[in-house]
Protein backbone atom coordinates (compact mmCIF):
# COMPACT_ATOMS: atom_id res chain seq x y z
CA UNK A 1 0.00 0.00 0.00
CA UNK A 2 1.59 3.52 -0.80
CA UNK A 3 1.51 6.00 1.68
CA UNK A 4 -1.76 8.22 1.69
CA UNK A 5 -0.69 12.05 1.17
CA UNK A 6 -1.18 13.93 4.24
CA UNK A 7 -4.07 15.99 3.25
CA UNK A 8 -5.84 13.18 2.98
CA UNK A 9 -6.42 12.79 6.88
CA UNK A 10 -8.10 16.86 6.70
CA UNK A 11 -10.05 16.45 4.05
CA UNK A 12 -14.02 16.14 4.94
CA UNK A 13 -15.80 13.03 4.61
CA UNK A 14 -17.61 14.22 1.27
CA UNK A 15 -13.94 14.72 -0.29
CA UNK A 16 -12.54 11.20 0.59
CA UNK A 17 -15.93 9.66 -0.87
CA UNK A 18 -15.34 11.58 -4.09
CA UNK A 19 -11.55 10.39 -4.37
CA UNK A 20 -12.84 7.02 -3.63
CA UNK A 21 -15.50 7.09 -6.24
CA UNK A 22 -12.69 8.46 -8.78
CA UNK A 23 -10.55 5.44 -7.42
CA UNK A 24 -7.28 7.82 -6.38
CA UNK A 25 -7.05 5.02 -3.53
CA UNK A 26 -9.19 2.18 -2.34
CA UNK A 27 -11.46 2.22 0.68
CA UNK A 28 -9.53 -0.73 2.18
CA UNK A 29 -6.48 1.71 1.82
CA UNK A 30 -8.04 4.71 3.58
CA UNK A 31 -9.13 2.23 6.35
CA UNK A 32 -5.65 1.30 6.95
CA UNK A 33 -4.16 4.85 7.10
CA UNK A 34 -6.90 5.69 9.26
CA UNK A 35 -6.92 3.25 12.09
CA UNK A 36 -2.96 2.83 11.98
CA UNK A 37 -3.03 6.45 12.69
CA UNK A 38 -5.75 6.67 15.46
CA UNK A 39 -3.32 3.74 16.89
CA UNK A 40 -0.44 5.74 16.86
CA UNK A 41 -1.93 9.06 18.03
CA UNK A 42 -5.34 8.86 20.00
CA UNK A 43 -6.62 7.20 23.12
CA UNK A 44 -8.27 4.31 21.29
CA UNK A 45 -10.71 1.79 23.58
CA UNK A 46 -10.76 -0.56 20.95
CA UNK A 47 -9.24 -0.45 17.24
CA UNK A 48 -11.68 -1.67 14.84
CA UNK A 49 -9.13 -2.70 12.35
CA UNK A 50 -10.57 -6.39 11.11
CA UNK A 51 -14.04 -4.79 10.79
CA UNK A 52 -12.62 -1.92 9.30
CA UNK A 53 -11.01 -3.88 6.84
CA UNK A 54 -13.96 -6.58 5.69
CA UNK A 55 -16.18 -3.39 5.27
CA UNK A 56 -14.26 -1.28 3.36
CA UNK A 57 -13.27 -4.64 1.30
CA UNK A 58 -17.25 -4.46 1.04
CA UNK A 59 -17.20 -0.81 -0.22
CA UNK A 60 -14.28 -1.35 -2.76
CA UNK A 61 -16.68 -4.30 -4.40
CA UNK A 62 -19.59 -1.76 -4.28
CA UNK A 63 -17.31 0.73 -6.01
CA UNK A 64 -16.36 -0.99 -8.61
CA UNK A 65 -19.78 -2.15 -9.86
CA UNK A 66 -20.55 1.75 -9.75
CA UNK A 67 -23.02 1.24 -7.01
CA UNK A 68 -22.71 4.54 -4.43
CA UNK A 69 -24.82 4.95 -1.15
CA UNK A 70 -23.83 8.74 -0.73
CA UNK A 71 -20.89 10.71 1.02
CA UNK A 72 -20.21 8.30 3.87
CA UNK A 73 -19.40 5.03 2.05
CA UNK A 74 -16.25 4.43 2.56
CA UNK A 75 -15.42 7.41 4.63
CA UNK A 76 -13.85 5.76 8.40
CA UNK A 77 -15.65 6.74 11.68
CA UNK A 78 -14.81 6.68 15.47
CA UNK A 79 -17.00 6.74 18.50
CA UNK A 80 -17.01 6.77 21.83
CA UNK A 81 -16.44 4.20 24.49
CA UNK A 82 -20.09 4.55 25.30
CA UNK A 83 -22.08 3.03 22.35
CA UNK A 84 -22.36 -0.26 21.64
CA UNK A 85 -20.81 -2.55 18.53
CA UNK A 86 -21.96 -6.06 18.62
CA UNK A 87 -20.38 -8.81 20.40
CA UNK A 88 -17.52 -6.04 20.79
CA UNK A 89 -16.27 -4.92 24.31
CA UNK A 90 -18.39 -1.34 25.83
CA UNK A 91 -16.59 -0.66 28.98
CA UNK A 92 -18.25 3.03 29.71
CA UNK A 93 -14.81 4.15 29.86
CA UNK A 94 -14.40 2.06 33.33
CA UNK A 95 -12.11 -1.18 33.82
CA UNK A 96 -15.34 -2.39 36.16
CA UNK A 97 -17.17 -2.88 32.65
CA UNK A 98 -14.02 -4.81 31.02
CA UNK A 99 -16.06 -7.88 29.70
CA UNK A 100 -19.06 -6.07 29.12
CA UNK A 101 -20.29 -6.49 25.15
CA UNK A 102 -23.61 -6.52 23.67
CA UNK A 103 -25.40 -8.38 21.28
CA UNK A 104 -26.56 -5.11 19.25
CA UNK A 105 -25.29 -2.30 17.49
CA UNK A 106 -26.14 1.07 18.93
CA UNK A 107 -28.78 2.40 16.43
CA UNK A 108 -26.40 5.17 15.13
CA UNK A 109 -23.70 2.09 14.45
CA UNK A 110 -26.53 0.58 12.53
CA UNK A 111 -27.76 3.87 10.59
CA UNK A 112 -23.91 4.37 9.56
CA UNK A 113 -23.16 1.22 8.49
CA UNK A 114 -26.25 1.21 5.95
CA UNK A 115 -24.76 3.68 4.57
CA UNK A 116 -21.62 2.29 3.79
CA UNK A 117 -19.44 4.41 6.49
CA UNK A 118 -16.30 2.60 8.14
CA UNK A 119 -16.07 2.24 11.59
CA UNK A 120 -12.64 2.12 12.53
CA UNK A 121 -12.13 2.49 16.25
CA UNK A 122 -14.16 3.39 19.52
CA UNK A 123 -12.76 6.07 21.68
CA UNK A 124 -12.00 6.39 25.31
CA UNK A 125 -14.87 7.65 27.03
CA UNK A 126 -14.11 9.47 30.70
CA UNK A 127 -14.10 7.02 33.92
CA UNK A 128 -16.90 6.93 36.26
CA UNK A 129 -17.36 9.11 38.40
CA UNK A 130 -18.60 8.93 42.07
CA UNK A 131 -21.63 6.94 42.68
CA UNK A 132 -21.47 5.09 39.45
CA UNK A 133 -22.12 8.30 37.84
CA UNK A 134 -20.21 8.90 34.05
CA UNK A 135 -18.66 12.48 34.37
CA UNK A 136 -19.38 15.09 31.86
CA UNK A 137 -17.36 13.74 28.67
CA UNK A 138 -18.70 15.97 26.27
CA UNK A 139 -17.69 16.12 22.45
CA UNK A 140 -13.99 17.51 23.04
CA UNK A 141 -12.24 14.51 22.69
CA UNK A 142 -14.07 13.25 19.40
CA UNK A 143 -13.89 17.18 17.86
CA UNK A 144 -9.87 16.80 19.18
CA UNK A 145 -9.61 13.56 16.74
CA UNK A 146 -11.29 15.10 13.53
CA UNK A 147 -9.08 18.15 14.24
CA UNK A 148 -6.15 16.86 14.74
CA UNK A 149 -6.70 13.86 11.21
CA UNK A 150 -7.00 11.04 13.35
CA UNK A 151 -10.45 10.59 11.36
CA UNK A 152 -12.89 12.46 9.20
CA UNK A 153 -15.71 12.49 11.58
CA UNK A 154 -16.69 11.10 15.03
Amino acid sequence: MAELPQEVFFSTAVELNQRLIRKEFSAVELAKAFVARLERHASVALSLMKDAHEKARDVDRELKRDRTRGPLQGVPYAITDLLSVARRPTTWGSPIFARQAFQDNAAVVDKLGKSGAVLAAKLRALELGGAGLLTAAGAAPFAAAVAEGLVPYA
